[in-house]
């Protein structure tokens, strides 16, 4: 009894290991030595898409199995990449050296603004918007620059020089409604401009903001803040709704009243129900997290996320989030069973089978 007692013992300790107790299943990228600060993809062909990683631009052909330089943009300092939908998909990527723009294909990389760049948004009318400091540090003391495009990129226009205490480090978001209503976001809070970007006024200073997006239904104003999450604009007035206590670097919108929202102090994905002002943990990651960006799949929508030396794809399908995983990189989600997991159980129950009935027989 006691030889049995042991390998039921051991059994038991290899499942505990082998399983996750929340049950989630994702897939885990690994590229050792890399932090990847920002990802697009292109939603037309979800398998390519591209990263920056400490600068470098990288693509991937292969739905982020494997990463490599943009040869002709090697040498040059990027801090976002993005893709612009329109009658074909677009890919601008910007940084200390400018502003580049490419087809999807990526093969026709073309500078098109010669100024530092950090940030880029589109209006319901197509048109484009970036801004960037004086230098190229995108510090939230310096002078800022804002940008405008009527022609998908291709030609650009100077349209505003901040004053002191006005930066666009948390970004830059144009009202659903008015495409002449911007909005701003950073170290000294929070901006609005009604002329298209020409002056400015501060709605909050209260709270620095790292990310801002528009609820596509109601074009109500989303703001993720640090350490103080999720909060939207009602009327003149800010009120806080969801993950009081996280850090919230990036959102994007899974459907009309749901939103997905990366936070780096707990290195997790949620989705926020907007409607109810309720929030469900996706996955809470074991390696910190950076940016994400949301892909459509047959059956549902993928979100894709860079972080320290690692990206990973979580499917998000209906109601619930799913995921598949090659590993066990993560934890939380509470949907599926980690069937790779299970197969290393069954294995483990073969095995041991064996060998405890030969050790039982002595």
């Amino acid at each position: 009894m006691g030889k049995r007692a042991f390998l039921i013992c051991t059994l038991i300790l290899l499942m505990s290991v082998a399983i996750p107790s929340d049950g989630t299943e994702l897939i885990e990228i690994s590229f050792p030595g890399r932090v990847i600060n920002d990802i697009a993809v292109d939603p037309a062909l979800p398998e390519h898409g591209w990263a920056i990683s400490e600068g470098v631009l990288l693509e991937t052909t292969d739905g982020f199995s494997s990463l490599h330089p943009v040869e002709s943009l090697r040498n040059k300092n990027f801090m976002f990449v993005q893709t612009v939908p329109d009658s074909q998909v677009t890919v601008f990527a910007g940084g200390k050296d400018g502003l580049w723009k490419s087809s999807a294909k990526g093969n026709d990389w073309r500078l098109v603004l010669k100024r530092p760049v950090s940030v880029i948004a589109r209006g319901k009318d197509g048109n484009l918007w970036v801004a960037g400091d004086e230098k190229g540090m995108f510090d939230p003391y310096l002078r800022w620059y804002l940008y405008y495009s009527t022609d998908l990129g291709l030609h650009w226009r100077q349209i505003y020089k901040s004053v002191p205490e006005h930066d666009f480090t948390g970004g830059l978001a144009v009202d659903s409604k008015d495409p002449r209503r911007l909005w701003s976001g950073g170290y000294y809070g929070l901006f609005k401009s009604e002329n298209g970007g020409l002056g400015w006024e501060q709605m909050d200073s209260n709270e620095r903001i790292h990310s801002l997006i528009f609820a596509p239904a109601k074009g109500e104003l989303f703001l993720g803040y640090g350490n103080t999450g999720i909060a939207r604009l009602i009327g003149s007035k800010i009120e806080h709704t969801a993950l009081t206590d996280e850090w919230i670097v990036e959102m994007a919108f899974l459907n009309q009243d749901r939103l997905v929202a990366l936070g780096i102090g707990k290195d997790s994905l949620y989705i926020v129900d907007t409607v109810n002002n309720t929030c469900q943990q996706v996955v809470a990651f074991k390696r910190a997290v950076t940016s994400f960006a949301l892909v459509p799949i047959h059956g549902g929508v993928e979100a894709v996320v860079g972080g320290n030396e690692a990206v990973w794809r979580v499917k998000l399908m209906g109601n619930k989030p799913t995921a598949t995983s090659q590993n066990k990189p993560l934890s939380a989600g509470k949907t599926y069973r980690n069937i790779g997991a299970w197969l290393l159980v069954v294995l483990t129950v073969a095995v041991l089978g064996g060998l405890g009935r030969k050790f039982l027989r002595r």
